[in-house]
């Protein structure tokens, strides 16, 4: 039998009448041409190809053309028509068996292409020496595998309910309803762990609405960058990653509730395109994902329980420390994603795999079983081991040669040798691609091989096909890519260091001329080809793109780098603004020990006495955030004794933190004392914003020793002096409060006003805190008015953005002011959990005022639900905290409270004590609402005390000054004044008072109503109109059973028992 080599091959697979594709213009690519005549298992196989075109040209049988894809084209010339015929001559009286796996044909070697769809050319490469053909069915996309696509079928099914005909069919049976979303495919290098994904993505696509995929890689990702780049890979009109706030003078508060934001948006983005049906987000190799990507994997996991999303992951953890990075994220106390491992295959299987790479059937046993020897059943080695025999020659299924000798094949931990020894074959146009292709960033494009080899388009093109063709490169979305990263391992590796930093440099120049650098990838590639100085400038820039992305965790591994290069560079300057950046950066994702190091660093490493004092300013900003109010006094003083009287903006702030500290622990001559000190140093340098921020201070100090009208002044200023200064950021907080102040004054629709405008900017500036603080007080206000559903809305969106940024005492807050809003609607029993959760988050805390308020009003709550015992431990509670820092509104307010717990026991004069001390604590109250309270107690104890004269003086003057729009105290009031009205025999007019009262209580305040009745009630008896008196106590003990509110159902039963025996005794007359 006649052998032929590849240029008749060639010259026969370009004559039309030999190929079973006919082609308008009988032209073809090497592509189409290996495809043809399916010559080349091997890399060699292709090269050789190039050859034979090269000398069919030269020789004039071939002639040359570029389309419009920049790809050669070869068509036959006159001289290689004749030569066809003289071929196709020689082949007329050849003979082959045919097999196509069920019939046995035979026929004329000329007649195949008629006879079973083969070229003249791939018969001839694939007859066996004894002239028989094989044909069987095509090789399965994925070898093996089956219970892995089984396992990703159920966790695809689970996504939604679908009709089953349209069902997936699986040997798994139906999928569990417990499936996770979130699926882990694990294994070794080479295991085929991609290569299972993407068939099973394949088979599901149609029956997705939409298919994201995205890849990490070893170095030079920008933050989110894999998911990111996969979601803007689709055509939605609306990007899923819109940061559109830069975290100004962060804190830990304000990232942690950006960055949850950013989660929250991403993660309903894929619940919107999920709509329309399943969607899939893969993310492929998270050994090498950024920790920023991990964490918005672990929060997608947990926030896309409920839609159809998959999130498929592949991982390798062999060599990697980190053996579970997504499941340690997700915590142990939620369900994990499902991993799927992926181990090598059997030697059964691996034969099978063997035969795949081949292309036939029937390979020898013995030397599939060499290849298992060696290799493990590695899918990779395999595929490799196989390559490396057809490139040396030692295989060759063409003339039925099969090694059989292990010595003669690669072992796996030769390997990458033996890819290195492929690559080297390469002529240097090819090998030229495969270097730079080695370092650039996957997908790799045809325009950056085109801008970093010095090839032409056409002679790239076809480099690049041969490179695909042959099993190195595949075609991707976006470009090519290594078929494996062993492949890519192995072309890294068999560069010489001094070629591979000439390239690195090459690549990192050419990136940072795009209009959209990706600084960490440029500092990578700067780093590597020892270019420290613009690598140190490269990750600078890297850290504060993480860092506009509230990828601070990311910044920090930017900057270290950062760091070590400028220490290795003797570039001091740049060394202290990093370790600044360092802390400030761990400070704001609230690692604040981490911080606290960095900044002892920057004191270690410089004399400079202004870098010193910003040192301690940070610390002092971070302890007070953290409101441990002692470290703060303490690092605050120890910065202002650095440097002398010299002042600068980092003592305005040392002087700022230090008085605020001292206001948080209630010593508020101390406060303005340094408040007063900050505002003449902000004068003496024109520090516009420390400023402001003075009289904002003052106007705090001063809200809370009840100088209000003086607490107006402050604030208002300090309005004015912070628009000037155009800090909108500190404006929001100080309008915020102001707002308390104009709450304080009793001007409710200043309040309000002011509480609007400060949720505005805050929203505007991107102010955490400032929009948290302006939801609850608009919830305040909400509640006032006893607005219950906006109120609630208000408070729940406080909790929510309270949790986001780890804020204990915010969510304290709100859940204290739920609270209340339950007690007015009636549910003493609710009322009392929610401020017992509220207490709980701050009982171990610093903020004094807080937990002394909480205890202060719970004792409020047990009186209600008459559990004496209660009450009195935290009437206890509030009035020893507030003797002890010295918070006397809180001590009045107790003293107040205590009083209100004595009268309800009948002990009247204690109870005149009590609110004695209050107004001897008080003194000249300013505080309106504190007024009104003091007032209504006094006129209720003096009713109690059967003094009707002096209590209805009181009423009159609590009346007279309570707050405008707060409907509840108004009420409160105005119940109080008609029961001293009807106690001095002005039933007219206590008539009139009550009833009115008793309307607007309806449905705003389930105290307030029973108070009414129980006073009607008392009225009506007074007047003998029993009957009615009857209806009013049976109506109040109804509600107040219902609300839990045993103090007064206990009290409007005993009265009703007196009315029931004053009738008796009636009747028995």
């Amino acid at each position: 039998m006649t052998a032929y080599g590849v240029a008749d091959l060639v010259v026969l697979a370009l004559d039309s009448t030999g190929a079973v594709d006919e082609r308008a213009d009988g032209s073809a690519t090497t592509v189409e041409l290996s495809e043809t005549i399916a010559f080349g298992e091997s890399l060699a196989d292709r090269v050789q190809l190039l050859a034979a075109l090269s000398s069919l040209t030269r020789s004039g049988l071939v002639e040359e053309s570029v389309d419009d894809a920049d790809r050669t084209r070869y068509r036959l010339t006159d001289a290689g028509h004749d030569r066809v015929a003289e071929l196709r001559t020689e082949l007329a009286d050849e003979r082959v068996t045919v097999f196509d796996g069920t019939d046995t044909i035979e026929c004329d070697l000329c007649d195949v292409p008629e006879t079973v769809d083969i070229s003249v050319a791939e018969a001839l490469v694939r007859r066996s020496p004894s002239g028989e053909l094989l044909l069987e069915a095509a090789f399965d996309d994925v070898v093996d595998r089956v219970e892995t696509f089984d396992r990703l079928t159920a966790a695809f099914e689970s996504l939604t309910t679908t009709n089953p005909a349209d069902s997936i069919e699986t040997d798994a049976g139906q999928p569990p309803s417990n499936t996770t979303q979130t699926v882990v495919v694990t294994g070794d290098a080479g295991v085929g762990k991609t290569t299972v994904v993407e068939a099973f993505v394949e088979r599901v696509r149609e029956r997705c609405a939409d298919v994201f995929v995205g890849r990490s890689r070893p170095g030079g990702d920008a933050p989110f960058e894999p998911i990111e780049a996969a979601l803007d890979a689709g055509d939605a009109t609306t990007p899923a990653f819109d940061v559109d706030t830069v975290l100004e003078t962060p804190d830990a508060e304000t990232y942690r509730a950006h960055r949850t934001r950013l989660y929250a948006d991403v993660a309903t983005w894929l619940e919107t395109r999920a709509a329309d049906g399943p969607v899939v987000l893969v993310v492929e190799d998270l050994q090498w994902a950024d920790s920023a990507t991990l964490d918005l994997l672990a929060h997608l996991h947990s926030l896309l329980a409920s839609a159809p999303v998959l999130l498929l992951c592949t991982y390798r953890g062999d060599g990697v420390d980190d053996v579970d990075p997504l499941g340690e994220r997700v915590g142990a106390d939620a369900d994990g994603p499902t991993v799927l491992p992926l181990s090598p295959f059997d030697r059964e299987t691996t034969a099978t795999l063997v035969e795949h790479e081949l292309g036939q059937r029937g390979v020898p046993a013995a030397f599939t079983d060499a290849v298992y020897t060696v290799t493990g059943g590695n899918p990779l080695f395999v595929v490799e081991t196989v390559a490396a025999a057809l490139e040396d020659g030692s295989l060759d299924p063409r003339v039925d040669r099969y090694p059989t000798d292990t010595d003669t094949l690669s072992a796996p931990d030769v390997v990458e040798t033996t890819i290195r020894r492929r690559f080297d074959r390469l002529d240097d146009e090819t090998r030229e691609l495969v270097d730079v292709g080695a370092l650039v960033d996957e997908p790799i494009t045809v325009e950056t091989l085109g801008a970093l080899c010095a090839l032409s388009p056409t002679r790239l093109r076809d480099r690049v096909d041969l490179l695909v063709d042959a099993g190195i490169w595949r075609e991707t979305d976006g470009g090519y890519r290594f078929r494996s990263d062993v492949l890519r391992s192995g072309a890294r590796s068999a560069l010489d260091a001094d070629r591979r930093r000439d390239r690195h440099r090459e690549i990192a120049t050419l990136l940072a001329a795009d209009d959209d650098p990706n600084h960490a990838r440029i500092a990578t590639h700067f780093d590597r080809a020892d270019e420290a100085a613009a690598a140190l400038e490269q990750y600078q820039l890297a850290a504060a793109d993480a860092e506009a992305t509230y990828a601070h965790d990311v910044a920090a591994a930017h900057y270290e780098r950062a760091l070590s290069i400028a220490r290795d560079l003797d570039r001091d300057d740049d060394a202290l603004a990093l370790l600044e950046s360092l802390g400030d950066s761990y400070y704001t994702r609230g690692e604040f020990d981490a911080a606290d190091r960095y900044f002892r660093y920057v004191r270690e490493a410089t004399d400079e006495p202004d870098r010193i004092r910003r040192s301690y300013y940070y610390q002092a900003r971070m302890h007070f955030e953290q409101s441990e109010y002692e470290q703060t006094k303490t690092f605050a003083r120890r910065g202002l004794d650095v440097g002398g009287d010299e002042v600068t903006e980092a003592v305005c702030w040392l002087v700022d933190y230090l008085g605020s500290a001292h206001m948080k622990c209630g010593e508020h001559e101390a406060a303005v004392e340094q408040f007063e000190r900050q505002r003449t140093l902000a004068e003496s340098i024109d520090f516009a914003l420390s400023l402001g921020r003075s009289h904002q201070n003052l106007a705090n100090v001063s809200r809370r020793t009840g100088a209000i009208e003086e607490a107006v002044e402050y604030g208002e200023r300090a309005v004015s002096l912070l628009e000037t200064a155009s800090a909108d950021r500190e404006l929001a907080r100080c309008l915020n409060d102001v707002a308390l102040v104009y709450r304080s004054a009793g001007r409710t629709d200043a309040y309000v006003e002011t509480l609007e405008r400060c949720h505005d900017v805050a929203e505007e500036t991107g102010n955490v805190r400032a929009r948290i603080l302006a939801k609850h007080n608009l919830g305040v206000a909400a509640q006032s008015r006893g607005d219950w559903e906006d109120a609630r809305s208000y408070y729940e969106d406080v909790i929510d953005l309270g949790e986001r940024a780890g804020d204990a005492d915010t969510v304290a807050t709100a859940l204290w002011n739920l609270g209340a809003m339950d007690l007015s609607v009636g549910d003493a029993p609710g009322a009392i959990d929610g401020f017992e959760r509220a207490l709980s988050l701050v009982d171990e805390s610093e903020a004094v005022e807080q937990r002394t308020h909480f205890h202060t009003h719970l004792s409020r709550a047990y009186q209600l639900a008459d559990d004496v015992d209660a009450a009195r431990w935290h009437v206890a509670m509030g009035l020893r905290l507030a003797a002890e820092h010295d918070l006397s509104h809180l001590r009045g307010a107790s003293a107040i409270n205590a009083a209100a717990l004595e009268r309800a026991q009948g002990a009247v004069d204690p109870a005149l004590e009590h609110l004695q001390s209050a107004t001897s604590i008080l003194g000249s109250i300013e505080d309106v609402r504190t007024e009104t309270s003091l007032l209504d107690q006094f006129a209720r104890t003096h009713l109690a005390a059967d003094e009707p004269g002096t209590a209805i003086e009181y009423a009159r003057r609590a009346h007279d000054v309570a707050p405008e729009g707060n409907r509840q105290e108004t009420i409160a009031v105005e119940v109080t004044l008609g029961a001293a009205l009807r106690a001095t025999g002005q039933r007219a007019a206590a008539r009139d008072r009550l009833e009115t009262a008793l309307a607007d209580a309806s449905g705003l305040s389930a105290l307030a109503e029973i108070r009414a009745r129980r006073e009607l009630a008392r009225l009506e008896r007074d007047e003998g109109n029993t009957g009615h008196a009857r209806e009013h106590y049976e109506t109040g003990i109804e509600l107040a059973a219902s609300a839990g509110m045993t103090l007064y159902e206990t009290q409007l039963s005993d009265e009703v028992a007196v009315l029931d025996a004053d009738v008796a005794v009636t009747d028995g007359k």
